[in-house]
């Protein structure tokens, strides 16, 4: 899919309709920008905040939640001082 866009005053862009309804966002939502070889790739940020929590869970195979364990480890290790 190509879509075009023009640059305002101040460097504002305003994302066509098309793009929106593709990438599932709306006002207010928050967009990555990946800048290589001259291209940019615009990533909606809960998708991508999604993506890193799946992959996060898939590679922590007991399912026990990571902060709880940190904080697990670091009561310990007072307790040790």
């Amino acid at each position: 899919m190509f879509a075009k866009a023009k640059i305002s005053k101040g460097g504002k862009i305003s994302i066509p309709s098309i793009c929106r309804k593709a990438l599932n966002v709306s006002d207010g939502d928050e967009l990555l920008f990946d800048i290589s070889d001259n291209q940019v790739v615009i990533s909606p940020v809960k998708f991508t905040l999604q993506k890193i929590r799946k992959l996060l869970k898939d590679r922590n195979p007991s399912k026990t939640s990571l902060v709880d364990e940190l904080l697990q480890e670091r009561k310990q290790e007072l307790k040790n001082e």
